[in-house]
Formats: structure tokens, C-alpha cells, sequence
């Protein structure tokens, strides 16, 4: 029989994570929309089973049994459906631990807006987090050696703030209709990286905010150079999108612009720990002959980098 244990918070739990997307983002390369972190141990201070979950987006679902013999290669038993349609889902031990779960869903199932939306309750909503925490650590309590009843005695306040989350969230995460036009992650990377420089950055504070802006992507994020002061610094600790587009020439024929484009969301913080290993790539992106600016950076403090953590990005063709 199943254990049920729960651990304190631990910051590890992100870079184990970051370190498992990797991995994926290389197997299935071809095949990603995008890259979650679900499950408990992605809320900040939840005590949680030590149990890293994955929710991976994918263009095509039918395409990932191909990899079942790569995966089982990672180390990971290869379990079909497991009960839920359309998902893929598997499971890797460590030291004859549980570690790892991967959940791969098609783009647009409504299952991925169910995981996030409730991640994003719990957040965002102290009394859920107390709830959903206490129910986790009374069960455990309860139940530690009998993971079958622990599920059970945590039902009814997952399903509470599903509803809630739902409810609150139902116009977020809408897909798009034309999945055809669909990019992948790294087909969006190509764009962000190469084919565009800048892009604009929307947010709302008193009014409906858009600005211009270079950007740098580097290891799965957006960063932006800032002066100190400015209207800006509103966009700070608060959701943004952040929107660039590929020109690629009118068609005159079918009267329409064809064009690639590019939408990132996420939350907008300063970057302080990194920033002058960002400046520096700045340099490096928009004036690589002017390398002498970067013996001025560790003594320039008339400026910041904000960073825009990639939560969720979707790209489209749009070409005729």
C-alpha cells in the first residue's frame, strides 16, 4: 500500500523541475507548446508530497507514443492514458521513490486550463492556500499509510476551489481556434530570438498601458532593459503580456498581411541577482560593436532589468 507524506515547502523543488523541462524540451522538441510546473510543489510555501509534476502541451497528441522507448530510456515507466483521455502520463522513481509525474495533453485540453487555473487560485487566494494546506497535512496525518483514502480526504476542497478557480478564471487561456496556424516552443523561440527585436508590453493599472520595447530571451524568460523611473514600474509584480510580430509581406492575393506572431504572459519582476550578465547579453544583441559598454555596467546604476517569467506562450502562423 501507497504512502501518503507530505513535506514542508522546499525551494528545490523549482530547480528539480527546471531540470526535468529541459530534458523534455529536447526529447519532444518537435512537439511542445509549452511546459508546466502543477501539482502542489509548485505553489510557493505548500507542503506537498515530494513529487515533481509536469504538464506538458503538445501540438499533436497522436505523435507522442513515438517516444515511448526514449522516455523509458529516461527512466520512466510509459502509462498510456492512465484513465483521463487524450492525456499521456508517466512516472519515473529515483532511489524506489516517486520523483517525477508527466501529464501531456493536447493544446487546448480543457484538463491544462483545470491545473493552472487551480494553481493559480491557490495563489492568488490566501484562504484557499490555508485550506488546501491544512486538508493536506491533516490527511497525511491521518492517513500516512493509505494514499487511496488520503486522495479521498482532500476531494471535496480540490473540487471547492476548481469550481471557484473556473468560475473566476473563465475567460483566460482561450484557444485558439485555428490550430493549423499553431507555432511551437521553439518555433516561438525562433521568432523572439532571431527574428524580431522588439515587441510591446501590455499591462493595466489606472488605464490600459502598451510600450515598445527590446527584449532579450534567455533561458526561458523575457528580459527588458528600464531606466529607474517611469510609467513602466507600474507593470511590476503584476500579470503582462508581452507581444511581438514577424512581417512577412502582404498578399495581395488573398488581401491579407501574412505575419508571425508571438504572445508571452506572464509576471513582470526587477531582475537583480542576474543583471549584469543580462546588460551584458543586451549589449551583445542590439550594439555587439560597442563590447567597451560592459566595463561600465557593474559601476552604471541609473538603470534596471525587469524579467517576464514565461507562465504561458502561444505562437501562430498567419499565412495564405
Amino acid at each position: 500500500m501507497k504512502k501518503a507524506e507530505v513535506s514542508a515547502y522546499d525551494p528545490n523543488w523549482i530547480k528539480l523541475f527546471e531540470a526535468e523541462r529541459n530534458v523534455f524540451f529536447e526529447l519532444l522538441s518537435k512537439e511542445i507548446i509549452n511546459i508546466f510546473h502543477i501539482g502542489s510543489t509548485s505553489i510557493p510555501n505548500m507542503w506537498a508530497k515530494p513529487i515533481i509534476d509536469l504538464l506538458i502541451e503538445v501540438k499533436d497528441i497522436s505523435n507522442i507514443d513515438q517516444y515511448q522507448t526514449q522516455c523509458e530510456a529516461l527512466g520512466y515507466t510509459y502509462l498510456g492514458e492512465y484513465g483521463i483521455p487524450n492525456r499521456r502520463y508517466l512516472e519515473k522513481e529515483i532511489d524506489g521513490l516517486p520523483q517525477y509525474h508527466i501529464h501531456i495533453f493536447p493544446y487546448g485540453d480543457p484538463e491544462i486550463k483545470k491545473h493552472l487555473h487551480f494553481k493559480r487560485y491557490v495563489i492568488e487566494h490566501h484562504e484557499a492556500f490555508i485550506a488546501y494546506r491544512d486538508t493536506k497535512i491533516e490527511g497525511a496525518d491521518h492517513f500516512k499509510n493509505d494514499r487511496e483514502k488520503y486522495q479521498e480526504h482532500k476531494s471535496k476542497i480540490i473540487q471547492e476551489i476548481d469550481e471557484k478557480a473556473a468560475s473566476l478564471y473563465q475567460n483566460s487561456l482561450t484557444p485558439m481556434r485555428k490550430t493549423k496556424k499553431l507555432l511551437t516552443y521553439f518555433e516561438c523561440v525562433e521568432i523572439l530570438t532571431s527574428k524580431t527585436h522588439y515587441g510591446t508590453l501590455s499591462f493595466y493599472t489606472d488605464i490600459p498601458y502598451l510600450l515598445p520595447l527590446n527584449h532579450l530571451y534567455y533561458d526561458h524568460a523575457l528580459y527588458f532593459h528600464s531606466g529607474m523611473s517611469g510609467y513602466k514600474q507600474k507593470g511590476l509584480h503584476q500579470p503582462v503580456c508581452f507581444n511581438v510580430v514577424c512581417d512577412l509581406g502582404i498578399n495581395e492575393a488573398a488581401t491579407t498581411n501574412n505575419f508571425e506572431s508571438v504572445m508571452v504572459y506572464g509576471i513582470l519582476e526587477e531582475e537583480t541577482e542576474n543583471r549584469e550578465l543580462i546588460l551584458n547579453k543586451l549589449i551583445d544583441r542590439y550594439t555587439p560593436s560597442r563590447q567597451d559598454y560592459k566595463a561600465s555596467i557593474p559601476l552604471n546604476k541609473g538603470c534596471k532589468v525587469f524579467k517576464l517569467k514565461i507562465e504561458y506562450m502561444v505562437g501562430k502562423k498567419h499565412f495564405h
